[in-house]
């Protein structure tokens, strides 16, 4: 199974290439998360852009608390938008599960999407976010 990921992953990247304009990602803050963002594709087909990818744990229990802020800057690396994704609250689940978000908004063509995952266990998480 652990094989045949990168495989399916290369297959969807390439039909979510098909269905739009690819947008550069990156994904931060992956030191010491119970949760690591895997993969992440980005792309605008209708006048909106649609984020989503695939996060599994780090560690071999480790609960499901917290969510992952999508944030799309500029060029300039100015803030355009920034939304939060839920995550459910499953725990000491095999593998890993994917996330998926549709931002609305206008954007420009050439922009970055940052994408991060929040442990809400860790002790620098911010309730705000």
């Amino acid at each position: 199974m652990k094989c045949n990921l990168p495989i399916l992953m290369t297959i969807v990247a390439m039909l979510y290439g098909c269905a739009g304009i690819p947008i550069n990602t990156e994904i931060l803050n992956q030191n010491s998360q119970t949760w690591k963002i895997e993969n992440v594709i980005a792309f605008k087909t209708d006048g909106a852009i649609k984020v989503s990818g695939y996060f599994k744990k780090s560690k071999r229990f480790a609960a499901r608390n917290g969510h992952i802020d999508v944030s799309a800057f500029s060029n300039e690396g100015k803030l355009l938008l920034h939304t939060i994704v839920p995550v459910g609250h499953r725990s000491m689940r095999r593998g890993g599960d994917y996330f998926s978000v549709i931002l609305p908004k206008k954007l420009p063509e050439n922009l970055l999407i940052k994408v991060e995952f929040h442990d809400q266990n860790s002790p620098n998480f911010q309730s705000s976010h």
